[in-house]
């Protein structure tokens, strides 16, 4: 009975023994995430969507999970091009950003666990490309002899920047940016004016917008005009009821004859004074023909001291003003001078330091002929360019 006994015990532990085994064997090990990529969609010039699913987490938790992409085959998290949307299996979304048009990328999901980073398949596409911009063309307005102005409106970049805006005008149809005659007018899409200067007299003009990107130029549609024949602009009456023709000179319109008025824009009577001594001494408005000949009023007008310049009833016709600095400055400027400070500390005013610019191309062609004993003659170094024709009229030493 005991030897019995004894190897019954053996077989028990043995048995034990191999079913111990046994289950040690079954026990499975934790593996890296199973993890796939999500077809791109949304895709734009710099920008497209993708994502994933973690369908398994081998055996331990997601820690992190996103895509990644590059330029380059088989990106790894090791790019900063990567991005992190959340932890977990199933599905998940992605937005794949400041990407560069017209470039190849390929993109992989991936999921982290304490195993390591597991990467779905491998998928790639192309951004978009950059387009010309959509740009037109302003209609034309403001035209005079030698100048008008447009401009031009974009309204869409075309997926780049805009590096150069402007307009660009030909006596040619179709004119491109290889020519000198054309703007510069900022960056960015939006509405620009643009002003057409030096242009010839009388003259057929064709004027196109243009928008710049790192696609190309684009071209508004071409509009047409003509330079006037003339500058004048129509008239004006004073109070007195003398017409005198008006000018534009650039944006500004001006009177283009002498002021002839003995009244003020309401009616009052603006006095004429013939004696030298007493014109010195005058404190206030009043008037004194070139030369102290009224013979000199139909071609020169009168002359004006200050007070009748500043006062408040104005000299001018109804409507009309006696200019400002300001509109001295932008006429000169207009027509080429340089506007610099006046040195003098008494007058402290602005000036032109190359009036003799300004001054020939509003002066009248010509010498004038005239017997009436005025101080100044225009000579022949006037060109009337801007057809101001302005005529000498003397000085008040009478």
């Amino acid at each position: 009975m005991k030897k019995v006994y004894f190897k019954l015990s053996v077989l028990f532990i043995a048995i034990s023994t191999v079913q111990s085994c046994a289950t040690s064997e079954n026990t499975p090990s934790n593996t890296t995430p199973t993890i796939t990529t999500t077809n791109i969609s949304n895709i734009t010039l710099n920008s497209a969507s993708s994502g994933g699913n973690v369908s398994s987490d081998g055996g331990d938790a997601v820690t992190t999970r996103g895509i990644v992409w590059n330029t380059a085959t088989a990106p790894t998290i090791s790019l900063t091009t990567k991005t992190n949307d959340g932890t977990g299996t199933g599905n998940f979304s992605s937005s794949i950003t400041s990407l560069i048009p017209s470039s190849t990328y390929f993109v992989r999901a991936y999921a982290t666990n304490s195993i390591g980073t597991a990467y779905g398949n491998e998928l790639s596409f192309t951004t978009g490309a950059v387009v010309l911009p959509t740009v037109s063309t302003t209609a034309i307005t403001n035209v005079t002899i030698n100048s008008a102005v447009s401009g031009g409106t974009i309204t869409a970049d075309g997926g780049g920047n805009i590096t150069a805006r402007g307009i660009v005008w030909s006596t040619s149809q179709n004119p491109t940016i290889a020519l000198t005659t054309k703007t510069t007018d900022g960056t960015g899409v939006g509405s620009f004016v643009s002003n057409v200067a030096t242009l010839a007299q009388n003259t057929t003009y064709y004027v196109k917008a243009f928008a710049t990107n790192n696609a190309g130029t684009a071209y508004g549609n071409q509009v047409e005009f003509k330079t006037n024949a003339s500058p004048v602009t129509g008239t004006v009456t004073d109070a007195d009821g003398n017409i005198y023709k008006t000018i534009q000179i650039g944006t500004l319109i001006w009177m283009a004859e002498n002021l002839k008025t003995t009244k003020y824009c309401n009616g009052d009577a603006i006095p004429n004074e013939t004696n030298p001594s007493q014109w010195q001494l005058l404190t206030s408005g009043a008037y004194v023909y070139p030369g102290n000949k009224s013979i000199n009023n139909t071609i020169y007008g009168k002359l004006y001291n200050w007070y009748t310049v500043s006062d408040s009833r104005n000299p001018c016709p109804c409507g009309w003003r006696v200019p400002t600095i300001d509109e001295y400055r932008i006429l000169g400027e207009y027509l080429g001078g340089v506007w610099i400070w006046d040195n003098n500390p008494v007058l402290n005013f602005k000036y032109y330091g190359t009036a003799q610019i300004v001054g020939v191309k509003m002066k009248s062609i010509g010498n004038i002929e005239d017997n009436t004993g005025l101080w100044y003659k225009s000579n022949n170094s006037g060109t009337n360019s801007s057809g101001f024709n302005g005529l000498p009229s003397g000085n008040d030493n009478f």
